[in-house]
């Protein structure tokens, strides 16, 4: 990757959280008594929290607001961003490499900001992302490709300069980010996750780049 600015995605990206966040949705739903079948699961998957949260309560007619369930989610996540959840393999080396060539890095995520700079932090490489941006804070899912302009608009301020979408590049797991990022012209740069092994020959047909293993890209 020769790009000079950078956006990437966290979770099952950089973070190896994805099978945390799998179990999430069903943990919480059991909590409150609720079976939920896979099924039933399946409409969030390209959801934002406030997105999972609004079906929930559509779906399962829970007497909560979106605030309210949103906070007892990340109640239920929030210490394994803070204690235990680790990088992919080679993902510290690799930022290391890139912020070593003088690239510009930040971050667009569908999970919560703080969520991602607490896992960030205690992996010790949250010093080598200028921001963070999340798809709640600016009130759009990763199927528009606003989240990514919003960064690129920033970064190329911050910079001083003007970017193109095809001067950065975006980094993601999930075939429907990568294919909102190729359309809007960004070069895109695929990780895999098993989460998404049964996408992953779409997924490397979709992207500039792919990846199994960081260690791979470095």
């Amino acid at each position: 990757m020769r790009k000079k600015y950078a956006i990437f995605d966290v979770d099952g990206t950089l973070a190896d959280s994805m099978r945390y966040w799998d179990r999430l949705a069903e943990d919480y739903l059991g909590r409150l008594g609720i079976p939920a079948s896979r099924e039933d699961l399946a409409p969030i998957e390209t959801m934002t929290m406030s997105e999972s949260s609004a079906y929930f309560i559509q779906r399962y007619h829970l007497a909560k607001t979106p605030e309210k369930v949103m906070a007892e989610m990340f109640s239920l996540i929030r210490r394994h961003y803070e204690e235990d959840i680790p990088l992919k393999e080679g993902a510290a080396c690799y930022l290391k490499r890139l912020r070593d060539r003088g690239v510009r890095m930040c971050v667009a995520t569908a999970n919560d900001a703080a969520l991602s700079q607490a896992c960030f932090r205690r992996n010790g490489i949250l010093s080598y992302f200028d921001f963070f941006v999340s798809c709640d804070e600016i009130g759009r899912g990763k199927r528009d490709p606003y989240i990514y302009d919003f960064c690129r608009d920033r970064m190329a301020r911050e910079a001083g300069t003007s970017l193109l979408p095809s001067d950065v590049a975006v980094f993601e797991d999930a075939a429907y980010c990568l294919e909102t990022a190729s359309g809007a012209g960004y070069y895109t740069v695929a990780k895999f996750e098993r989460s998404y092994e049964k996408d992953w020959e779409r997924i490397r047909g979709i992207a500039d780049e792919s990846y199994v293993s960081w260690k791979d890209a470095v």
